[in-house]
């Protein structure tokens, strides 16, 4: 009997065995996995290829342009740097219009975090006279307010004539904000300061001035050695006699009658418009928001980078214009927003990015064509599909279940449990 209780053992672990390894069978044939038929991403060298470049290229011929250049990033991989154009040399010189207030937003941000800045303190606590709107004297104006562009103060005929003629910086600004002036009233909206958006230069320049007032040296000195020389942005200057006059881009407006060539010229107003950079020193500066540092290098903590890119309201933060098509950050560019008259500077400079891509671009004109600006809204859904070939897809497993194997499988496992039940009676 003991040996018939071990072999009857024997046989029902073995019966066993077979239905476990059946059961894996099973899922093997009915679970087939299927790979989701995504494309592979492309690399830098097929997206940006000859009919790339012949792209750019046409764009410039049909907007009547001269010459610009692109920086884009696939995450921290900068995948395309190249210049088109008359001027295609990466060394080239563009003009940042409005682009330059972010080196103003950045130096107050640094003053805010050593404390030397509150961003919804008075401005006349920085100001050796008080800034008040003439028809609210009694409504304070905030950093906040001047950052986020609702302070209320806008440029005019005489603050570009000003700002056009090199003069003194100290004194553009006590013209347009000392109560005994006469520009005063030319610089104020007609609204209450917080309660409009108003792109202005104007605004920026005060801002630039609240700046030499804290450090108590030339805002143009400051930018240089907390932003510039620790980015390693050694072709980033505000005066253009600093360049060797071949490698600046020709300023030209393109309009719905005709092109017009502008002279190089110097703007007193270095808050809001005066910068000038080539797209190899300005990729550092924004690569540095976009991943919190350049080369180990931080102009800026997080948090106050995080500050910078927060909705104010009216997708405006501190210097940035946010939600341009859909992207977190970082868009601004030399089309003022606000009544003409108002000049253009003859540039174009845009950039914007998300977490995981970025595209930069300078130009040498200014698009003021209505059906034009049509078309450069179509040239940067063209570059961003090129950006997005690169993004390597999430690879999805389905699992295909098949019928029958797993009627072919029952089937088995019937008849063995049939001969377990025949093997224990006997």
């Amino acid at each position: 009997m003991k040996n018939d209780g071990y072999s009857q053992t024997k046989k029902n672990r073995k019966i066993i065995l077979e239905i476990t390894l059946l059961l894996s069978l099973i899922f093997s044939l009915t679970f087939t996995p299927i790979s989701s038929p995504n494309v592979k991403a492309l690399t830098p060298t097929e997206v940006f290829d000859e009919e790339y470049d012949q792209y750019m290229n046409d764009f410039i011929t049909i907007t009547g342009g001269n010459s610009f250049a692109q920086a884009l990033f696939n995450d921290t991989e900068l995948v395309h740097l190249k210049g088109y154009g008359d001027k295609p040399g990466l060394d080239t010189v563009y003009q940042l219009g409005l682009l330059s207030q972010l080196f103003t937003a950045t130096a107050i941000m640094q003053l805010y975090e050593e404390g030397f800045v509150d961003l919804y303190a008075d401005i006349n606590e920085y100001l050796p006279y008080s800034v008040r709107h003439p028809n609210y004297p009694n409504t304070p104006i905030s950093i906040k307010m001047l950052l986020t562009q609702n302070s209320s103060i806008r440029d005019s005929e005489p603050y570009w004539e000003l700002t056009m003629a090199g003069g003194n910086f100290t004194e553009l600004m006590y013209e347009f904000f000392h109560e005994d002036n006469a520009a005063v009233g030319s610089g104020w909206l007609s609204y209450k300061p917080g309660t409009v958006i108003y792109w202005s230069s104007l605004a920026y320049d005060l801002l630039a001035y609240i700046v030499e007032n804290i450090v108590s040296k030339n805002f143009t000195q400051y930018v240089d050695e907390n932003i510039l020389i620790p980015l390693g942005m050694v072709n980033t200057k505000s005066n253009f006699s600093e360049y060797d006059e071949s490698r600046l881009a020709t300023p030209i407006v393109i309009t719905n009658y005709s092109n017009a060539t502008l002279p190089n010229r110097n703007y007193d107003g270095r808050g809001g418009v005066g910068w000038r950079t080539t797209i190899e020193d300005f990729y550092k500066f924004v690569y540095s928001f976009m991943h919190g540092s350049y080369e180990g290098i931080s102009i800026l903590n997080q948090a106050s980078i995080d500050l910078m890119l927060t909705d104010y309201g009216e997708s405006i933060g501190l210097g940035f214009l946010l939600g341009f098509r859909g992207y977190k950050a970082g868009r601004t560019s030399n089309i003022q927003q606000g009544p003409p008259p108002l000049p253009s500077l003859g540039c174009y400079s845009i950039f914007y990015f998300d977490d995981s891509v970025c595209i930069i671009s300078l130009g040498g004109y200014h698009i003021l064509h209505s059906e034009l600006q049509d078309d450069s809204e179509r040239f940067f859904i063209f570059v961003e599909s090129a950006l997005n070939e690169l993004r390597q897809p999430t690879d999805s497993t389905d699992y295909d279940f098949a019928f029958l194997p797993v009627g072919i499988c029952f089937l088995i496992i019937m008849l063995l449990l049939q001969r377990r039940n025949k093997t224990m009676r006997h």
